[in-house]
């Protein structure tokens, strides 16, 4: 099909915080290409936080998963020229096809492919990161880039973040200008990512024994208040609790001045890459060079074993029986050489 320059272009991306943030680059890229052009954003209420205050993004638009058809209207209301389906799910693949834009790009694998799309993504060949496939697609369309890598995510702080992250540390009695700071983040959606408490206590000693002046701070939802209770019992005393947050930009502006953030692969690391902290990241169900950049401020650890990742699950978990604090530390080093 020809494709003509577009003016209004929707991404359409309902999924998790990570996918959402890994999409977000894509607003920069089609900016450079297109700098007339209106970019939104389509995600559900708990993620469109992390694209507040994107200059290359216009307007974030909710999805209300319970009412489908009214979000077809609105979609269509908008009469966007360009509508590109990162996900591919039936959900957006639907409302996609039913946008009225004159290309309807997607996953050429999805289950509603064959339908809702007049532009198909192919996949290319090798291991790519999340953002740097996304950043393939979209250059099948004919959109230029200097390089085959994405711009990393980003949050854009607004002008009252240097006075937020200083209250923000008061309430745990740190100066966050003045400290040498680690982020230990946990938990995880799924219980099958996390790794033992217990080793979480040795990595933080080979922590203390390298860094004496380093704190560890510890984040945790809500949810998990009782579970980070139980997990700094066994710490040692520079392992403490992370400032309280109420919003998603406050866990990024707590993570802006952390030198690493630790944990299993999932929306914490996002959140701390997009607020510019270094990340060490657990990978046993999902393969980390897929949501890993490639730059040597970002690691993840995957456990040498032929059944990892599984993106399931099993009942012996070797994977996570196989790495080691050491491993982790190794890592933590060499990213704050960058």
């Amino acid at each position: 099909m020809k494709i003509k320059r577009p003016y209004k272009i929707l991404l359409c991306i309902i999924k998790d915080i990570g996918d959402v943030l890994l999409t977000t680059p894509m607003a920069e890229v089609l900016h450079a290409n297109y700098p007339e052009a209106k970019i939104d954003l389509l995600a559900t209420a708990v993620c469109a936080p992390v694209a507040k205050n994107n200059p290359f993004i216009n307007e974030v638009i909710i999805y209300d998963k319970k009412s489908p058809l009214k979000m077809i209207c609105e979609i269509r209301k908008r009469k966007y020229d360009w509508v590109l389906d990162f996900l591919s799910n039936p959900r957006s693949a639907i409302l996609t096809f039913f946008s009225g834009a004159k290309l309807k790009a997607g996953n050429e694998r999805g289950s509603h492919a064959f339908y809702a799309y007049n532009f198909k993504f192919k996949y290319p060949k090798g291991p790519f990161y999340n953002s740097d496939l996304k950043l393939n697609f979209i250059k099948q369309l004919g959109i230029s880039w200097p390089t085959d890598q994405a711009p990393l995510a980003k949050y854009y702080f607004n002008d009252e973040y240097p006075k937020k992250v200083k209250e923000l540390y008061q309430t745990i009695g740190l100066d966050c200008d003045n400290e040498f700071l680690f982020a230990f983040s946990p938990f995880a959606t799924s219980f099958l990512r996390e790794l033992p408490l217990p080793f979480y206590k040795e990595l933080a000693l080979l922590i203390l024994k390298e860094y004496p002046k380093a704190k560890i701070i510890t984040t945790a939802t809500v949810q998990q208040s009782d579970r980070l209770k139980a997990f700094l019992k066994i710490m040692p005393s520079n392992v403490i609790a992370a400032p309280k947050t109420e919003t998603l930009e406050d866990l990024i502006t707590v993570f802006s001045k952390v030198k690493v953030q630790i944990g299993p692969c999932g929306g914490a690391k996002h959140l701390a890459l997009a607020g510019g902290a270094r990340t060490v990241a657990f990978n046993n169900l999902t393969a980390g060079y897929a949501w890993t950049p490639k730059n040597p401020r970002y690691k993840y650890i995957q456990a040498l074993v032929k059944c990892s990742p599984c993106y399931n699950k099993c009942d012996e978990m070797t994977c996570k029986k196989t790495v080691t604090p050491e491993m982790f530390f190794e890592a933590i080093k060499e990213v704050l050489k960058y």
